[in-house]
C-alpha cells in the first residue's frame, strides 16, 4: 500500500527497533487508554519514545498507568517522564524529593526521565546532580534545553548543550 506524499523522504533511519538512529518521540498528554491506543496503533512504526508531560502520571490510578505503560511497551514505545514534573518535584523538595521520585519512577517500570529547566531554572551544577542522580537510580536521562517562560537566545541555548556532557556518564541529551 502507498502512503500519501511519497516524494517526501523519510529521514535516514533505522526500521527495527529498538532503534539507535532516528529515533522518533510523541507526547502522551494524557488522552484516556482507549483513544491512546488507537493513536498508537495508527503510528507506532515511527514512534520510538513517548514523554509522559507535564505530571499527568501523578493523576492516574496506578494500574491505569500501568496499562498506560503496557500499551506502549507492546509496540516497543519506551515511555519516559516529561522534565516539568521533574522540575515540579525538585522546586517544592529539593535534592532530598527527586530520590523518591527516581525510585518510584522504577519501580513502576519507567526507565527513562528528562531533565529540563523549561520554568524551573537549573544552575549547570543543579542540572549535572539531577543527571548524575537520575543515572544512579538506573534511569536513562533525556536532556531539554530552553525555557518556556523566556525567550532564549542562541548562544544560552548552545552554552547549556555543551554544558550537559557528563565525562563520567556520557552524553545526556
Amino acid at each position: 500500500m502507498a502512503n500519501p506524499f511519497a516524494m517526501i523522504p523519510v529521514p535516514d533511519r533505522t526500521t527495527e527497533k529498538p532503534r539507535q538512529r532516528g529515533l522518533t518521540m510523541m507526547m502522551d498528554w494524557g488522552l484516556p487508554l482507549e483513544i491512546q491506543r488507537a493513536w498508537v496503533e495508527m503510528c507506532h512504526p515511527y514512534v520510538d519514545l513517548v514523554k509522559l508531560v507535564v505530571g499527568t502520571a501523578r493523576l492516574y490510578q496506578e494500574s491505569y498507568l500501568k496499562q498506560k505503560l503496557a500499551l506502549y511497551e507492546t509496540f516497543q514505545i519506551r515511555p519516559f517522564l516529561g522534565g516539568q514534573f521533574l522540575e515540579y518535584v525538585y522546586s517544592r523538595s529539593g535534592m532530598s524529593g527527586v530520590q523518591p521520585f527516581f525510585e518510584e519512577a522504577v519501580r513502576l517500570g519507567i526507565e527513562a526521565v528528562e531533565v529540563s529547566d523549561n520554568v524551573v531554572p537549573l544552575s549547570h551544577n543543579e542540572r549535572q546532580e539531577l543527571i548524575v542522580r537520575a543515572s544512579e537510580a538506573g534511569l536513562e536521562v533525556h536532556g531539554e534545553v530552553g525555557s518556556k517562560a523566556t525567550r532564549n537566545a542562541a548562544e544560552a541555548l548552545i552554552a547549556t548543550v555543551v554544558g550537559a556532557y557528563n565525562p563520567l556518564h556520557g552524553r545526556t541529551s
